[in-house]
C-alpha cells in the first residue's frame, strides 16, 4: 500500500512521481535515432515544472547537444534536475531525475512525431520498449516494473553478464 501523504519522489508514495534517472532513444527499427524537436520538449517540462532553463546547442567533436535544467515543485522530495538532449547524431534525450507520470506523458508525446519504435533506459541497468496508447495508470505501472531482457542485456552487456 502506498502513502499518498509522503513527499512527492518518495518510494512510497504514488507511482507517478517516483523518480528515475531516464535515457530515451529510438529503436533498432529507426537506427537508434529518436525523432523530436529540442524546443517541444522544452516546452513540455515547463507545463509540468515551476522553472526550465536550456543553454543553445553545442557541437563538439561531431555531436550536436542541448543542456536542460529545471527544478521540481516545493512538494517533491527531489529540488531539481538535468538532461541532455542529443540532437546529432543519433537524436536521443536524457534525463537525471525525471518522475514516471512525466516520462509517461512525453513517451506518448513522441509517438506522433514518426517514432515507430522508442527504447526507454532506467538507471537500475533495466531497458525495455515503450508501448504506447495503454492507460495511464498501467503505462506508469509497465514502466516502473518491465524489462525487456535482450535490450537490456545489448544495451548493458556487464550489468547482465555479457561480454563486450
Amino acid at each position: 500500500m502506498q502513502d499518498a501523504d509522503l513527499p512527492l519522489g518518495h518510494h512510497n508514495g504514488p507511482r507517478e512521481f517516483w523518480p528515475s534517472k531516464v535515457q530515451v532513444m529510438g529503436g533498432p527499427a529507426q537506427g537508434w535515432n529518436l525523432t523530436f524537436e529540442a524546443n517541444q520538449i522544452v516546452g513540455f517540462l515547463a507545463e509540468r515544472l515551476p522553472n526550465v532553463r536550456w543553454k543553445e546547442p553545442e557541437v563538439a567533436e561531431g555531436e550536436t547537444n542541448m543542456a536542460i535544467a529545471y527544478d521540481f515543485p516545493p512538494e517533491f522530495i527531489i529540488p531539481d534536475g538535468s538532461g541532455l538532449f542529443r540532437l546529432n547524431p543519433a537524436p536521443s534525450m536524457f534525463f537525471d531525475q525525471l518522475p514516471y507520470g512525466i516520462t509517461y506523458d512525453l513517451l506518448e508525446m513522441l509517438v506522433p512525431q514518426g517514432n515507430t519504435e522508442i527504447v526507454v533506459a532506467f538507471d537500475e541497468f533495466r531497458s525495455q520498449f515503450f508501448v504506447p496508447g495503454s492507460n495511464r495508470n498501467d503505462g506508469i505501472f509497465r514502466l516502473t516494473e518491465a524489462v525487456h531482457s535482450e535490450l537490456s542485456a545489448l544495451m548493458y552487456p556487464n550489468a547482465w553478464g555479457q561480454d563486450e
